[in-house]
């Protein structure tokens, strides 16, 4: 795939682009470092011991709080519970665990005298044991209720489910002329496959969540507040049938919530434990991202979608991207997408991390929207209506042309397999509302009869696309399959292709994977300092795009876009933020992904989605 950049757009474009050949940042190498066991730094003591009451009587620690590891029945010490609710609320000890949970299988015993006298002595040394995370109880992850079908807030939508999804998932294919000549000389055609899901108005899926979170030195202050402030605003997005795992990493690792469902309890106890940790030590995102993998792992039960997110505001060693790749490269029941925090970040880690998973890389530059990024994705995540969907695309000859065969198929570095004259790709997750479009470029041989018998051959079917996927329905899941055929009208010698026939979405879609390769090469000379060359190549790709037939509002935000990166190009500009704006968009307009961190609004059939999903994080914003 390396030389998609020499064909026959124009001249120009041919310049332009011809050394667009992108490198993989991270290759896979045959050794991986071991990834350490959790650290001691964010290890809770063991909790092993057999309690009873004076009673007798045993005592349930999913329904018992604790401090420093002695559990204290609270209805029993009134005069306790009230001291500790006056407490400040980050120094509350966490006391609500749900009476209906199975947090732990095995049950405890201890004198609850002793437990009280021993409270009573210490409660003073212990007031920041709530801010401690050496103090978390390890619980196990909550049973996903198939039952509730309808939310007890009354502002979160029913969703709606589905019995089938075959008729609201369409394929089609397009060239750049529907009209050829048959001629004596061959013809090459940019070619376009879209795959297409219908708005499913209140769908939402339910999903398994673990959020992975860089607590490190250098989120102390500001970065860790806004992230605590964040998480009210991602916990409204999410309803009862969805399950949320936090797990926290420095040098070290650890879970400070399991798979809670979020109804209101769950969400409680989410909410205290993520305002309780604080940021210190290094940064080793590999640990932290081996405890989501164990996580969704070992779960006896599965939602039907599962996706990680993962923040971290610095660079982290460049292990983490083998240790990730190792862990989920032949996994199939997950998204990963990732949030550079700030301009600290490594962006091409944080990109390539995602693209592990087919996933986003968001780049937060204003610290203050990190909670649009997180509701961005998250409600993307919610829509999901077929998930491990794959392509297969072969051309095909007819009685007229002999030896059809695609010679090129655009994407970043890994997106196209080849396996003979059928090309092959893949995706996690069709969102509902929203469509995908592959570029490909197809060589058409000289015709194989004679121009007079044209007339009874009015068209012919020069290539085929199937698509497989499994659609996520009220009854689980169906596996189901579609195929489409490109067909286009034949012109003999005699008759000529009048101007302005051209295929708009095609070319379009032609434009917009060859500016994401363009930023590719670009970034490559301006991280060589060479910034001249990279505004250079920009300037004249504007010049190619802005000159050409299409002049729709899409076309006009794409040729915003590229001035926006002549900007990020700029010295000043690009060692601040450009490199991590340029890295995010590649991704973007590879994959078609609309992000909430910057101006594009390229994608005109999934805006209306996109901008509906905004306000209802805006909102939640705003009225927090």
């Amino acid at each position: 795939m390396k030389d998609n950049l020499n064909k026959k757009l124009s001249k120009k474009t041919d310049e332009i682009l011809l050394k667009s050949k992108v490198k993989p940042q991270y290759k896979k190498t045959n050794t991986t470092k071991e990834v350490k066991n959790i650290s001691t730094d964010l290890n809770n003591p063991t909790i092993n011991r057999n309690i009873t009451n004076s009673s007798n009587k045993i005592i349930d620690m999913s329904a018992v709080p604790s401090i420093n590891n002695q559990v204290i029945d609270m209805n029993a010490v009134p005069s306790i519970k009230n001291q500790m609710n006056q407490l400040p609320q980050n120094q509350l000890i966490q006391n609500n665990f749900s009476n209906n949970r199975n947090s732990y299988n095995k049950k405890i015993n201890i004198n609850s005298n002793n437990v009280i006298h021993n409270l009573n002595n210490n409660l003073k040394s212990n007031l920041n044991a709530g801010s401690s995370l050496n103090n978390c109880i390890e619980e196990d992850d909550d049973i996903i209720n198939k039952n509730t079908n309808k939310s007890n807030n009354k502002d979160t939508p029913t969703p709606s489910k589905l019995t089938t999804i075959k008729d609201k998932v369409h394929l089609s294919m397009k060239l750049k002329y529907k009209q050829i000549k048959a001629n004596n000389t061959s013809q090459t055609y940019p070619m376009l496959v879209t795959l297409t899901a219908d708005e499913i108005e209140n769908s939402k899926t339910s999903m398994d969540l673990v959020c992975v979170l860089d607590v490190s030195g250098s989120m102390q202050g500001m970065k860790i507040q806004l992230l605590k402030q964040t998480f009210p605003i991602l916990l409204d997005l999410l309803n009862e049938n969805d399950r949320l795992s936090i797990v926290i990493f420095n040098s070290s690792s650890k879970k400070i919530t399991p798979l809670l469902r979020m109804d209101s309890k769950g969400k409680e106890i989410t909410l205290n434990r993520v305002n309780s940790i604080n940021a210190s030590g290094g940064t080793n995102i590999g640990n932290g991202m081996k405890l989501a993998f164990d996580i969704l792992h070992s779960r006896k039960k599965v939602n039907e979608v599962t996706g990680i997110f993962l923040l971290s505001d610095g660079i982290c060693e460049k292990d983490a991207y083998f240790t990730v790749n190792q862990l989920f490269k032949n996994t199939n029941y997950c998204s990963i997408n990732t949030f550079g925090f700030g301009s600290d970040h490594d962006p091409i880690l944080m990109s390539s991390i995602a693209a592990i998973k087919d996933g986003n890389f968001y780049f937060v530059e204003e610290l203050n929207k990190v909670d649009e990024s997180f509701g961005d994705c998250l409600i993307g995540l919610q829509s999901v209506l077929a998930k491990n969907i794959e392509f297969a695309i072969k051309p095909i000859d007819s009685v007229v042309f002999k030896g059809v065969k695609i010679v090129d198929a655009y994407g970043t570095d890994g997106t196209w397999q080849k396996n003979n004259g059928t090309y092959l790709t893949s995706m996690k997750q069709l969102f509902s509302g929203k469509s995908r479009n592959f570029v490909l470029e197809i060589e058409i041989p000289k015709a194989n009869v004679d121009s007079n018998l044209l007339n009874d051959i009015p068209s012919v079917i020069i290539a085929n696309a199937e698509v497989t996927m499994t659609g996520l329905i009220e009854t689980g899941e169906e596996n189901m399959k579609l195929s489409s055929d490109l067909s286009v009208d034949l012109y003999n010698n005699k008759k000529e292709i009048s101007d302005g026939e051209e295929n708009k979405d095609v070319m379009f879609n032609f434009y917009r994977i060859k500016f994401a390769m363009l930023m590719e090469t670009c970034k490559q000379y301006s991280d060589k300092g060479n910034y001249d060359q990279a505004q250079k190549l920009l300037s004249d790709y504007f010049n190619v795009v802005s000159s050409s037939k299409l002049n729709d509002n899409r076309t006009l935000n794409l040729q915003r876009d590229i001035k926006l990166s002549i900007q990020n190009n700029s010295p000043d500009t690009y060692k601040v933020s450009g490199h991590h704006y340029m890295v995010q968009n590649v991704n973007c307009f590879s994959n078609e992904r609309s992000n909430n961190c910057n101006n594009m609004n390229f994608m005109n059939n999934n805006q209306n989605v996109y901008n509906s999903k905004r306000i209802e994080v805006k909102s939640l914003k705003k009225n927090k």
